[in-house]
């Protein structure tokens, strides 16, 4: 069994391919996330890629929210011109509105497919399992996913939340970062203080682009893990392992 792998963000779409032990085989394909982003090209590169890889699974990260059943319901920055803040574009928001992308993926395929958001993805891909757990992803925009020994905890879309009339994927994403690294460290610093008094975790995992950019620091109180693998990857790869064909 091998695993094509796939962490899409709103910046870059990672691909890689993996066997059933989820040990990597090869590299990272990287590719710039075309802005804004159709549903159905998304699934043509999906298939394209994974067909090149000649895997027979497939799990994906997707950086929006979907329904238990694969469909979206937000497509997070994928409709929009240029990440975060930037307008939406009418058409292509319509047709990311309850798109089954697990099925379509399933029926290009017709090899067993999951799908899940891209923190949870990362979660999946770095958490222990033990207490409770803050990930915090910071790449593009902000994701966030809290776990109780490995359960995950609903706590909605907190990169959505506003502060300073900013959403946070604003203040704290890449496009804050290149903008100013200076202000987005400070804003960096009172946002993951202000998720950890808000959630009260035992452990904080920062993953992401981004959280390599940060030194142990950067937040006290709390026992602080700065991922360095590639979480998003290896938790996709998790999802294909369970996948089914639907």
């Amino acid at each position: 069994m091998t695993i094509a792998a796939f962490d899409l963000g709103a910046s870059t779409l990672k691909s890689r391919l993996y066997d059933e032990q989820l040990a990597a085989l090869g590299g990272t394909r990287r590719r710039r996330t075309p802005r804004p982003l159709h549903p159905d090209d998304l699934v043509s590169y999906i298939v394209r890629r994974t067909r090149s890889l000649g895997a027979d699974r497939v799990g994906v990260g997707f950086p929006g929210d979907l329904t238990d059943d694969g469909r979206v319901f937000d497509p997070g920055n994928l409709a929009r011109v240029d990440g975060p803040g930037t307008p939406q574009v009418p058409e292509v928001l319509a047709a990311w509105r309850d798109y089954p992308l697990r099925q379509r993926l399933r029926d290009g395929l017709l090899m067993p497919v999951e799908v899940a958001n891209d923190a949870v993805c990362a979660s999946l891909g770095c958490a222990s399992g033990v207490g409770r757990e803050l990930v915090v992803s910071l790449g593009t925009g902000l994701g966030v996913v809290v776990l109780h020994d490995g359960v995950w905890q609903h706590i909605g879309d907190v990169g959505g939340d506003a502060t300073s009339g900013f959403s946070l994927d604003e203040l704290v994403g890449e496009a804050a970062r290149a903008r100013d690294e200076v202000t987005w460290l400070r804003d960096v610093r009172g946002t993951l203080r202000a998720l950890v008094a808000r959630f009260e975790p035992t452990t904080l995992r920062l993953v992401g682009g981004n959280s390599k950019r940060l030194t142990p620091d950067v937040v006290t109180g709390v026992t602080l893990v700065i991922e360095r693998g590639e979480c998003g990857l290896v938790g996709a790869a998790m999802l294909g392992q369970r996948a089914s064909r639907g």
